[in-house]
């Protein structure tokens, strides 16, 4: 597979997991930060090719609402589509959550986790309705689980 793209893919779309991370807090402003350059890049899900260049990116923002109202719920539905070197495109919909890391402590530390799927067809409100079913069943998943 291309870097970027679902080259070559056979799959109608393809999962990608971003595993738990801790984040910093600014509770005056209630908002968290995410440091992209120290994460890991995002877990393929089953057989899907490694994850596209940069998705990390799209799967947490760089800043977080992170007040107790906001928390375990998902913070974020980010559409996107992203070109090889040859132009060829590759449509996306990520997923992100920030949560308390102990459920009962919502005034305490956060993380946060995504998952992302990705097509060759522009298949948004597709992909949203899929990653809105994992999100309600992602303790089956094992989804924000560090």
């Amino acid at each position: 597979a291309g870097a970027g793209t679902m080259e070559g893919a056979t799959r109608s779309f393809a999962l990608y997991y971003v595993q738990p991370v801790d984040l910093e807090v600014d509770r005056a402003a209630g908002a968290a930060r995410i440091h992209h350059k120290a994460l890991a890049p995002p877990q393929a899900i089953g057989s899907a090719p490694p994850a596209p260049d940069r998705l990390l990116h799209f799967a947490l923002p760089a800043a977080a609402e992170a007040t107790p109202e906001a928390l375990d719920r998902p913070s974020a539905y980010v559409g996107f589509c992203l070109t090889d070197a040859q132009g060829r495109p590759s449509y996306g919909c990520a997923l992100s959550v920030v949560e308390a890391a102990a459920e009962d402590d919502p005034e305490g530390p956060v993380r946060a986790w995504a998952v992302v799927a990705v097509s060759r067809w522009p298949l948004s409100e597709a992909l949203q309705a899929l990653l809105k079913s994992l999100f309600a069943s992602r303790g089956a998943f094992g989804l924000g689980v560090p």
